[in-house]
């Protein structure tokens, strides 16, 4: 599709009102900024980072919003000025951080990549939305976490050493995967494929699937819930970092308690409108930092796409067409945490059925 090409309207699924349903309906497209390139979308993903934009929880934003972190497709339009890496008609993913359920969106070319060639078709290209936004803040984020205590100086080690022998917390302990669904297979499955030393745990917030479905034993999975918590995790030497693919509210304290000395907790995901209370002693006692991820360069997706393709990552997902029933039904899902696969959007051609690993 050339440039010229480019329709000034096209479909979008938006909030239009704070708690609103998704409406498919005719938006205008937006005039690029000279670093931006235009997409034709192939495939979106719904995640529920997207509840921040429905529930209006980030201010500035205006509606109508429309959801979708990442997508894959096909550039029409290269940016006027930048790095001059993506050219038109290449098939890229890329982060847009919102407005990726749509036929077209903008992004920035610091945050899109050109798509591995066996990720360009079939399920592999509808799972890429996935790798680019999912995957990516897990890999970055624990990489990041384990860099900041490579850099710590002898003296600094020792005293956290110490101090996490004080606690009861020996060797060098153990990452923890907060949530449930496919979302916590996908982490886990990352994290092995970006070649994990410490031993992985499952945290779960629910009964609906059991540590196969994860790909972990029996003895390594454990409900949020559970008032041995603390005990399982001391177990295995603490907490050294956690990947909350969920808001953190079931079993929060015990699991702080089970945290060590300089520990990190990384949290990807919101759950609607809800509030988090923070068990605030335990940070400042144990020094354990709470953040977001990290924020995500085209270097980033490139080794993490690398990583997907060579370790043969799979999602599992369930497709989507760009309807506005199958929409709604698609968030409903995902908001209330109906089904273990990932929704994603295609833009094309017919719906999918479910794909468990």
């Amino acid at each position: 599709m050339a440039t010229r090409d480019i329709p000034q309207q096209f479909r979008a699924a938006q909030f239009t009102q704070s708690g609103g349903e998704l409406e498919v309906r005719e938006t205008r497209m937006q005039d690029p900024r000279p670093e931006e390139v235009v997409i034709r979308v192939h495939a979106s993903a719904l995640n529920s980072t997207d509840q921040i934009l429905r529930h209006d929880l980030l201010p500035g934003l205006e509606f109508p919003l429309t959801p979708g972190q990442a997508v894959v497709g096909e550039v029409v339009r290269q940016a006027q000025r930048g790095e001059g890496r993506i050219k038109e008609g290449s098939h890229v993913a890329a982060l847009c951080y919102r407005g990726g359920c749509a036929e077209y969106v903008l992004a920035d070319e610091w945050s899109v990549v050109e798509l591995p060639q066996k990720l360009r078709q079939g399920d592999e290209m509808f799972m890429a939305p996935v790798f680019a936004w999912d995957m990516s803040r897990v890999v970055i984020s624990h990489e990041r976490c384990e860099e900041e205590q490579k850099h710590l100086g002898e003296h600094e080690r020792k005293l956290i050493r110490e101090h996490n022998e004080r606690l009861g917390f020996k060797g060098d302990g153990c990452v923890v995967i907060y949530g449930e669904g496919g979302f916590v297979r996908l982490a886990i499955d990352s994290l092995r494929a970006d070649g994990m030393k410490r031993k992985m745990l499952v945290v779960t917030i629910s009964d609906k699937w059991s540590a196969k479905d994860y790909g972990v034993k029996e003895d390594e999975m454990i409900r949020a819930n559970d008032n041995n918590l603390r005990e399982f995790l001391r177990k295995h030497g603490g907490a050294q970092g956690v990947i909350c693919t969920d808001m953190p509210r079931e079993g929060f304290e015990q699991l702080l308690d089970g945290c060590r000395y300089r520990s990190s907790m990384i949290c990807l995901n919101p759950r609607k409108d809800d509030d988090m209370t923070v068990p605030i002693a335990n940070l400042i006692a144990k020094a354990i930092s709470i953040g977001g991820a990290p924020p995500l360069s085209h270097k980033d997706l490139e080794r993490v796409m690398r990583l997907a393709d060579k370790h043969n990552v799979r999602v599992p997902m369930h497709r989507y067409q760009f309807e506005q029933e199958q929409m709604r039904e698609a968030w409903r899902k995902m908001e209330q945490r109906e089904e273990f696969e990932a929704p994603v959007i295609a833009m094309e051609g017919r719906q999918g059925g479910g794909m468990r690993m």
